[in-house]
């Protein structure tokens, strides 16, 4: 990727679905981020599938260059669960990608965040879009692996504390591995969350989408093929043809915090409520404190995001 001057370094963690590809491939677009590494991880699909997914990706991003690692099979504790009726059996849509052309690194994806983090410590940020059991297995390798880096953005949690009645979609990213989000929370200072509280309400317009299906790059066809049967879940969702953001969002708030139009500050507990779980700042427990985000600038970024990707352009892609 020829990154413009001053790119900010990113590695990725990632459980490639849908989202997380159009987050990516906007990534990619901006020519903002140099992407210095990505690593897999179980959740919107098993790892195996989110590995080849991101090298796929990548690929038709042109960035050919950017390493793959293996990451966690599934949770500290318990059993891995997905999401096919979301994302596809093949966590693109099902719509049959070509295998990437080359391999995936032997290192694993834990082992290259310590690798990374250590190699150039407060100079690279890490973006975490799935579950957070890499970031665990990490801090078991060292235990002040994300004060290594400059900023840690997570897309999970729900933000503040809900009234009674109060209605989100499920915070997957915090119920797909309870323990690891946990331990993340409470490792280090420089983390913002950015919750299902501000991912889920912020969709593609009519707009955005005509944008996007008009697109004549190689990435912005990609992206629309694969939004259809996200596109097709969400209609039910929301009443009509549309789909939340979730990966993107945190990939835009990333790349530009003034996307941000609120938040709050302070220490982060995984609440388990049955069989589901939230993170959520919590002011009674004992951690660091957690940058929050509370609301975003949707209509904004969503326009942004399908501007960005339908002009695509440069990487060869």
């Amino acid at each position: 990727m020829e990154s413009g001057v001053g790119a900010t370094r990113v590695v990725l963690d990632v459980d490639v679905g849908i989202d997380d590809a159009v987050a990516m491939v906007y990534l990619a677009g901006t020519h903002a981020i140099d992407i210095v590494g990505a690593g897999s991880v179980h959740g919107n699909c098993d790892t195996g599938t989110a590995s080849l997914n991101a090298l796929r990706v990548l690929e038709v991003c042109g960035l050919t260059q950017v390493p793959v690692a293996v990451g966690a099979e599934g949770p500290l504790a318990g059993d891995a669960a997905y999401a096919a009726h979301v994302h596809g059996s093949d966590g693109l849509g099902d719509t049959g990608q070509p295998l990437p052309r080359r391999a995936l690194e032997q290192e694993s994806a834990w082992d290259q965040l310590v690798r990374i983090a250590n190699a150039d410590p407060g100079k690279v940020d890490l973006l975490a879009l799935g579950p957070l059991t890499n970031l665990a297995k990490a801090l078991e390798v060292d235990g002040d692996v994300l004060r290594k880096f400059r900023r840690v953005v997570i897309m999970g949690g729900s933000g503040l504390e809900m009234s009674a009645g109060a209605v989100l979609e499920g915070d997957w990213n915090i119920i797909h591995d309870i323990e690891a989000a946990q331990m993340v929370f409470d490792s280090s200072e420089n983390i913002t969350m950015v919750g299902v509280n501000v991912t889920s309400p912020t969709v593609l317009g009519p707009n955005d989408l005509d944008l996007l299906e008009r697109s004549e790059t190689r990435p912005g066809r990609f992206v629309w093929q694969i939004l259809q049967f996200y596109l097709d879940f969400y209609s039910v969702w929301w009443d009509r043809r549309t789909c939340s953001l979730h990966d993107p969002v945190a990939a835009g708030l990333l790349l530009d915090e003034s996307y941000a139009l609120a938040e709050k500050t302070g220490p982060v507990e995984v609440i388990r409520r049955g069989v589901e779980a939230r993170a959520l700042l919590r002011r009674s427990h004992r951690g660091p404190d957690v940058r929050v985000i509370t609301s975003v600038d949707g209509a904004r970024f969503a326009s942004d995001l399908a501007r960005v990707i339908s002009e695509y352009s440069g990487n060869d892609a």
